[in-house]
């Protein structure tokens, strides 16, 4: 619940409820060393940086000055192979903390979808010539699967996740070039085979006669695919080829399909036996392609688009229930500041 009072020289005085960790949490912390992290500036996008510590099981606060446009936040359990990640962004244009768990599990049927919770950051009067934006105030528990999100004493996210690879202990920044949306993202699986077509007719362009024999994904010949920005094509090979390595890669036109493919083309580790199983994730759209890396012919093409939905304004967050509630009072100006870059400083409880 929150209350506004207006008051007379324009700004307004409101009283919300506060919410942080329980004292206790404190005090499991007397026996542990910091790890205080040197300020970053960030001037351009990234992804992931890495903050060179990998753990399943931390504390973290940190104080963000975010400008008016850029989101920002965190990666967490990410796997090397960048298979699995969890990320923790504010968007400051819609005004939203957003916990991304699209890639949070490998777990087909684990819940995961993205938990938004609206979180203003306020700009407190100081005197009559001076204002002061707030930082961005997070301080993120995570304990294995469990995750807790602590914003500004006053917005809380509280949910799970289950990261498969016991190497997910990745943990880094990333901050975006422009305001966050939400972009679609699914997991796209196809079991693949290899099967007899028909030269000029069921063939892919430029099969080898030799062979008159084409990848086909859940029984189709060789079908074009269409996918959006972040979602994930999965392959499970059922037949074994041995000598047509199955290849996702660019750069590599009709009707070569991944033929000859360089190195910093391959966008996966090619696969030969049956059972064997490999996925890409797409963050960047375009025009890609699958087929043997030893022939042409025996592929298609991979079409990535940029799809994008808006937040919806009455998407909320969950609260965690091991808190205590608190009163927060603040005096609010009606002018905004906006910083020009993003500057996080970080400290690390493992």
């Amino acid at each position: 619940p929150w209350t506004v009072l207006p008051n007379s020289d324009g700004t307004y005085t409101f009283k919300t409820l506060g919410i942080r960790p329980i004292d206790e949490v404190i005090k499991l912390r007397q026996n542990n060393n910091p790890v205080y992290l040197v300020s970053q500036t960030f001037h351009q996008p990234t992804l992931f940086t890495s903050l060179n510590i990998s753990s399943s099981n931390f504390e973290l606060q940190t104080y963000i000055n975010i400008s008016s446009n850029t989101s920002a936040g965190f990666v967490f359990r990410r796997s090397s192979n960048g298979l699995e990640y969890t990320t923790l962004i504010y968007d400051p244009v819609s005004q939203y903390l957003i916990l991304n768990r699209t890639y949070s599990s490998l777990i087909p049927m684990f819940e995961n979808s993205t938990i938004y919770a609206k979180h203003a950051l306020l700009t407190t009067k100081i005197d009559d010539h001076t204002t002061q934006k707030e930082f961005l105030s997070l301080r993120i528990f995570v304990d294995n699967s469990l995750v807790e999100v602590y914003a500004n004493n006053r917005t809380v996210i509280a949910t799970h996740i289950y990261p498969t690879f016991s190497d997910s202990t990745g943990l880094g920044y990333i901050v975006g070039g422009q305001a966050f949306s939400n972009v679609s993202a699914n997991l796209v699986i196809y079991t693949v085979t290899f099967a007899s077509c028909v030269e000029n007719s069921t063939c892919p362009q430029g099969n080898p006669a030799t062979y008159s024999a084409t990848f086909a994904l859940n029984g189709t010949l060789s079908p074009n695919i269409t996918l959006n920005v972040g979602d994930q094509l999965q392959f499970n090979l059922a037949t074994t080829v041995s000598i047509h390595p199955l290849t996702i890669c660019q750069n590599s036109a009709v009707p070569n399909f991944c033929k000859a493919a360089a190195t910093s083309d391959e966008l996966n580790t090619p696969i030969t036996n049956a059972g064997d199983t490999t996925s890409v994730v797409f963050n960047t759209s375009g025009t890609y392609y699958y087929g043997c890396h030893n022939h042409p012919g025996m592929g298609a093409m991979i079409n990535v688009i940029q799809t994008v939905t808006t937040v919806s304004s009455s998407s909320t967050g969950s609260l965690s229930t091991s808190t205590k509630g608190t009163g927060a009072r603040h005096q609010l100006s009606v002018l905004f500041l906006f910083a020009v870059i993003v500057c996080l400083f970080t400290i690390i409880f493992t």
